[in-house]
């Protein structure tokens, strides 16, 4: 109030010496700029329904090639109304200037998988040609971040309702377990109990096929183009002197054989 009160009684009559229609010239820029504000919001609004292609209440995904497509000042407009409409709507538009300039460095930076945290528990996350912000929230998977033992006979349940098993197959039956995903083992050549774990730094293997040498898990899943998320999330079988059988749902070891009727194997399950 007492700056308003200031502006009108103080600044205004100097304004008014120098131009007695200052007042009006205001007003008209104001409209103007009322209607050219209105007008990029139409933009704005039109340009982040084409960018988000998934929108739900903790998860969203952004049409990265079409935002990076458009003028850096529409990029930087669009992705602060998706800020404050879908994810800050609290915020002061002041604090959310850094958060955009992150955003638009991890779609523009060389790396192809990248993730970034932002405030309140919110993560970017970028792969390759897909871009997502999602709410972190209890995974599942992180009741798997300690080993877990895997005994002959015995199925270990794991996320999403999925489980693994193994299990001892006699010479010259059938296996039930044809239709689920499977790899067989030489019982001589692995040491139970199986453990069941995520990948950890250094982790590396001797993939099927190959007799000699080793491959690292991580050059395995850049090689594969693994998304990020999946590499988290992604389970290891090893046997108890930790070499790895298989790379679930990605590569299989040197351990993995195939079947032999004629003689006692074991095979290790997973079924969805």
């Amino acid at each position: 109030m007492y700056t308003r009160n200031r502006y009108r009684q103080k600044i205004a009559p100097l304004l008014k010496l120098e131009n007695r229609q200052v007042l009006t010239h205001f007003k008209d820029f104001s409209a103007d700029l009322s209607d050219v504000l209105f007008l990029a919001n139409q933009v704005i609004q039109q340009k982040s329904e084409q960018i988000l292609l998934e929108s739900k209440s903790d998860f969203y995904e952004l049409d990265r090639s079409v935002l990076l497509s458009c003028e850096p000042e529409t990029q930087r407009q669009v992705l602060k109304h998706i800020l404050i409409e879908k994810v800050y709507h609290a915020y002061p538009v002041e604090m959310l200037r850094k958060q955009v300039e992150e955003l638009l460095g991890l779609m523009t930076g060389t790396k192809s998988n990248a993730q970034l945290d932002l405030p309140d528990g919110w993560k970017a996350r970028r792969e390759y040609q897909h871009f997502y912000l999602e709410k972190n929230k209890f995974s599942e998977s992180l009741l798997l971040r300690k080993e877990r033992k895997l005994l002959l006979g015995q199925w270990v349940s794991i996320t999403n309702g999925a489980r693994i098993g193994l299990f001892q197959i006699e010479a010259n039956t059938t296996s039930p377990f044809e239709k689920d995903e499977h790899i067989w083992i030489e019982p001589s050549k692995v040491s139970l109990p199986l453990l069941i774990r995520h990948r950890k730094p250094g982790d590396r293997m001797t993939l099927k096929g190959m007799d000699i040498g080793h491959k690292k898990i991580k050059t395995i899943l850049i090689d594969q183009k693994i998304p990020l998320k999946a590499r988290e999330e992604m389970l290891i079988l090893t046997d108890s002197l930790d070499e790895i059988i298989w790379l679930l749902k990605y590569k299989e070891s040197r351990l993995s054989i195939q079947r032999e009727t004629d003689k006692i194997q074991y095979i290790l399950v997973y079924q969805r």
